[in-house]
This record gives structure tokens, C-alpha cells and sequence, in this order.
């Protein structure tokens, strides 16, 4: 039987550093302990020990734009002001690591503020960032002359509404936004994307990050063809299309490959996953699927896709649920 991953029966503390606790000493402190800081977190490693955890998560603490929680990143490798300095954070993942507590961070790379760099350059059309998020054209326009957007895509929540469309008058295109409409999605269907995120991953492993927490998962990446979502009554058994299918297969099994790519920018590091679906029917296409593009050994078993004997991503939850595309 293969070996199981330590994280299939870790005990994983999350920390929010916004509100946990604020300790003073860093070279960068704006708001002399109004908020908390990654100092703070050090400070509490004996507590944190106490407790019996094998690995602390710490939600976003990178430079953000104070909209979205610390989820509408601005730079991917600047810590924010607000939480500290890059030595705090090695001095942090130092100090826990001397208790045997392994470090996890979000990380969050489906989307990013509006305010990244990157999309103020995807507007304007500036290589290589013109396709780094996703663009599309109006369907038509209304009887008011509104653009219409390319199709009924919902977002999950947004302060303007429910689409995940939402236009842009300087390019004159829809970008996609699975959140708020303040934090367009990354196209990772671009493989320049992809790399670009891979780098960032490496630049956070060796500063001593020992894994992430994947955020948004099952966002990541789009349908190209842009094709209506089906109405689909929830008690409705009707059969499912099975071009979409194919699609739905294709799609788990393009993320699982992306997110291995992640884990090999460092040796042992460790995964965890928001919202990666499957249909339990679907599990042996897609390790069937997976056996042939990575080249390795792939089972399913009790509901898990087990890569290389270790078990990376625990598909039970989302069973026989209808997988969004």
C-alpha cells in the first residue's frame, strides 16, 4: 500500500495575521500594533505548539489593496508594509521550524487586484500581459446599447452583480472575474501565465514557505470556447452532454497537472486544495488521463487519485456533484 502524505492527517492551525496578534521589532511597522503582524505570529509559536498542530496556515499577508481580505493581491513577492519584512517572515518559518511546525501559506493565483501591474498592462495591450487575464468580446449590444457579455457565466460573489463579466471601456472587452469584479481571473490557460506563477512559487519555497494552500482552485482555468453553462434542474437526472464531459475531465486533469508543476519547483513540499471537483464516475478517466500525460504511476482508490504513492488531492467531498466549467 502506498505511503500516505503526512498532510492526510495533519492537524492545521489557520491564521489570519490581520487580527491575531501584533508584537513589535520589525523594521517595518506603519501602524505601531493596530493591526497584527507576521512578528506577532512568531511571538505565539509556544502557544501554537502547545496546541498540538503539525503545520500552521497563514492567509495572505502580501502587498493587497484592502478589498478583498488580503485576496486582491498587488505583487506576488512583496510582503505588505503592514505585516512586516521578509527577514520577519524567514524568522518566522525558522522559529517554527525549529518546534516541528511546518509553514503553509495561501497562495492565491486565480485571480489578483485590479490594481496588479500586470492587468494595467493586459488593458492597454502591452506584451507579454495582453492575455494574461480573460478577455472577450460583447455578444451584442441592448436595446439600451449596454454591451451584452459573452455568456451566462455567474461569479461567486460580487458587490456589482452576478456575472462574472465585466467591461471594460479602454480595451473595449469583458474581462472575467470569479470574485469581485475588483479582482480579474488569471488566464492560466496561458502557459506564459503558468510559468510567471511557477517562478513566484519557487521565490516563496526558498524563502523557506514549506507548501500552500491553493486557493480558488476550481477556478482556475476557462472553457475557450466561452459556452453557456447548461440550466439544470436540480432534480433533473437527464444525461449530461458528453462533449461537455470530456471537457470536465480534461479540465481536473489539466489543473492536477498544473499543480504538480508547482509541487516540483521544491522537493517534499506539501499541497492542499480549495474546491478541486470531479465526478466520482469521471475519477478513473481521469487517472487514466493523467497516467499517460505525466508518465507515472496514477490509481484511484476509495475516492483519492493517488500520483506516485503519495495522496495529493482527496476528491471524495465532491462526489457526485455537478462540477462548474
Amino acid at each position: 500500500m502506498p505511503e500516505k502524505s503526512w498532510i492526510q492527517n495533519a492537524v492545521i492551525y489557520q491564521i489570519y495575521p490581520l487580527t491575531f496578534n501584533y508584537a513589535c521589532g520589525s523594521q517595518s511597522d506603519p501602524y505601531k500594533g493596530a493591526y497584527g503582524n507576521l512578528k506577532g505570529i512568531t511571538e505565539k509559536v509556544d502557544y501554537i505548539k502547545r496546541l498540538g498542530v503539525d503545520a500552521i496556515w497563514i492567509s495572505p499577508f502580501l502587498k493587497w489593496n484592502r478589498n478583498g481580505f488580503g485576496y486582491d493581491i498587488i505583487n506576488y513577492e512583496e510582503i505588505d508594509p503592514m505585516y512586516g519584512t521578509a527577514e520577519d517572515l524567514k524568522e518566522l518559518t525558522e522559529t517554527f521550524h525549529s518546534r516541528g511546525i511546518k509553514v503553509l501559506t495561501d497562495h492565491v493565483i486565480n485571480h489578483c487586484s485590479m490594481e496588479h501591474l500586470w492587468f494595467k498592462k493586459s488593458i492597454k495591450k502591452e506584451e507579454p500581459y495582453t492575455d494574461y487575464f480573460v478577455w472577450a468580446d460583447a455578444k451584442g449590444r441592448d436595446d439600451h446599447g449596454n454591451p451584452i457579455p459573452p455568456n451566462n457565466w455567474p461569479s461567486t460573489w460580487d458587490s456589482s452583480g452576478s456575472s462574472v463579466w465585466r467591461w471594460n471601456d479602454e480595451r473595449q472587452q469583458f474581462y472575467m472575474h470569479s470574485f469581485d469584479y475588483t479582482m480579474p481571473n488569471l488566464n492560466i490557460n496561458n502557459i506564459q501565465v503558468q510559468n510567471e506563477l511557477l517562478k513566484i512559487s519557487k521565490y516563496w519555497f526558498d524563502l523557506g514557505i514549506d507548501g500552500f494552500r491553493l486557493d480558488g482552485i476550481c477556478h482556475y482555468g476557462h472553457d475557450p470556447d466561452l459556452r453557456d453553462n447548461p440550466y439544470v434542474e436540480e432534480k433533473d437526472d437527464q444525461s449530461q452532454d458528453p462533449e461537455r464531459e470530456k471537457n470536465k475531465v480534461q479540465k481536473t486533469v489539466e489543473k492536477i497537472i498544473y499543480i504538480t508543476k508547482i509541487e516540483k519547483t521544491k522537493k517534499k513540499s506539501c499541497m492542499t486544495v480549495e474546491g478541486l471537483e470531479a465526478f466520482g464516475k469521471n475519477l478513473a478517466e481521469i487517472s487514466k488521463t493523467l497516467r499517460k500525460q505525466l508518465a507515472t504511476g496514477v490509481c484511484v482508490k476509495d475516492n483519492l487519485i493517488e500520483i506516485q504513492g503519495k495522496c495529493l488531492y482527496d476528491l471524495a467531498m465532491f462526489i457526485n456533484k455537478t462540477l462548474k466549467v
